[in-house]
């Protein structure tokens, strides 16, 4: 499905073509040790799912040359917890197969990324520009838009729920709205423990969105057969 030019959804990921390049945002890995610390009780599948996933979307997008880590990679705001160490090497090494180049662009979660990045030698970097394409978690705002026509953030968590009769079913989605007359692509989390806000309802964390909202079009993601569905425009779903 293709969310602009250039630009294409591939399950829980973009993929652009062009550039050989996988984008995947909000894995968080790590975060069954957070919830258990919190009281909530979860089976270890996160990390099991996550690579399932990759392995999917890898499989879907031959000739990819590049994948690109959008932000909270791992879980934890303030330390490395042993999960975090031990699964992140792991992943890595498996994005790295067929000679893959990993970059990771910082998110608001991966402040004490650096020890696993540089016993693992990949780069970390604040934003990521691909020709007129600008990637950056989306907790800040870049530092420069000259050039670029498509934004790619993460950091939201987009998801929309949607009604039938007396169900309701919160689903991830994409939202391609626009910000300072650029195409702006809000991409919902890779991991599987973190659904997100709803877009029509929800607070946004970051500086990207607010009223071009509703402005937007919203691609909801049917994890269970990996589609991507264009459901129109945002202010036709409210």
């Amino acid at each position: 499905m293709e969310l602009s030019k250039g630009v294409r959804a591939c399950g829980l990921a973009l993929h652009l073509p062009a550039h050989k390049t996988l984008v995947l945002a909000d894995l968080h890995i790590g975060i069954e040790d957070a919830m258990r610390r919190e009281g909530v009780l979860v089976p270890r599948q996160h990390y099991k799912e996550v690579v399932r996933r990759v392995t999917a979307v890898l499989a879907r997008c031959p000739g990819i040359e590049r994948v690109v880590l959008n932000g909270d990679l791992k879980h934890e705001f303030g330390r490395i917890s042993d999960q975090e160490w031990r699964e992140v090497k792991r992943l890595i090494d498996v994005l790295r197969g067929g000679g893959r180049e990993v970059v990771i662009v910082k998110g608001n979660h991966d402040v004490m990324l650096g020890p696993i990045a540089k016993d693992k030698s990949v780069t970390v970097v604040g934003e990521l520009k691909l020709g007129d394409i600008l990637i950056v978690h989306g907790d800040v705002k870049p530092k420069s838009l000259t050039g670029i026509k498509t934004i790619i953030i993460g950091h939201e968590h987009p998801t929309i729920t949607l009604h039938d009769k007396a169900k309701a079913e919160r689903f991830k989605c994409f939202l391609v709205t626009n910000y300072r007359f650029k195409t702006l692509i809000v991409q919902p989390s890779f991991g599987p423990l973190t659904l997100g806000v709803d877009v029509l309802r929800g607070s946004f964390l970051g500086p990207f969105l607010g009223n071009n909202v509703m402005r937007g079009r919203v691609f909801v993601v049917d994890e269970e057969k990996d589609d991507v569905l264009d459901f129109g425009k945002a202010k036709s779903l409210g």
